[in-house]
């Protein structure tokens, strides 16, 4: 964003346009400022009561995750399910996955999985957040901080050291 985008604050029942630069005066000015939730729309900034706000951040976590686990299923054609031209051919045999795969390494898998689960709950729910919008959602530590109201150095560092504590934490797992 620069100095120059428009912001929406809700004000006195409406919302009042500023620049991104007066939003960020404001906010050194008045802490309450940072608690305030803002959410991208078009290359703007738009004021929006924090329950929407968690919404969306909880579409977009569910949208992301559905995205990164779609290349895990294989693509069938709608029209090989439905259109009798293919009736014969499909039996649905073709879904299913490789039973060769080795079972050893999913075993190993599903134990760093676990270990890891029980690290995640370990940390704070900002952290966990953080951890979910950057390593689950996909987003740029700079998406972040423009959600978060939190500065990038400061977001990058806190990457750093969460992710230090889930790897002491797993090391320390037997």
């Amino acid at each position: 964003m620069n100095d120059n985008s428009k912001c929406f604050v809700f004000e006195n029942g409406s919302y009042t346009e500023i620049t991104y630069r007066e939003l960020k005066r404001r906010r050194e000015r008045n802490p309450a400022y940072n608690k305030r939730c803002f959410l991208l729309f078009h290359g703007m900034l738009m004021e929006v009561p924090e329950k929407e706000y968690r919404s969306y951040l909880k579409y977009l976590r569910h949208h992301r995750y559905l995205e990164s686990i779609a290349d895990e299923f294989p693509k069938i054609p709608f029209h090989a399910i439905y259109s009798k031209k293919y009736d014969m051919h499909f039996s649905g045999e073709e879904s299913i996955g490789d039973a060769s795969e080795n079972v050893e390494e999913l075993a190993i898998q599903r134990i760093m999985i676990h270990k890891l689960l029980k690290g995640l709950q370990t940390l704070s729910r900002e952290e966990q957040d953080l951890i979910q919008a950057l390593y689950v959602d996909g987003m740029s530590e700079r998406e972040w901080s423009q959600i978060s109201c939190t500065p990038q150095k400061t977001i990058n560092e806190k990457r750093r050291k969460i992710l230090l504590k889930l790897k002491n934490f797993m090391e320390n797992q037997k």
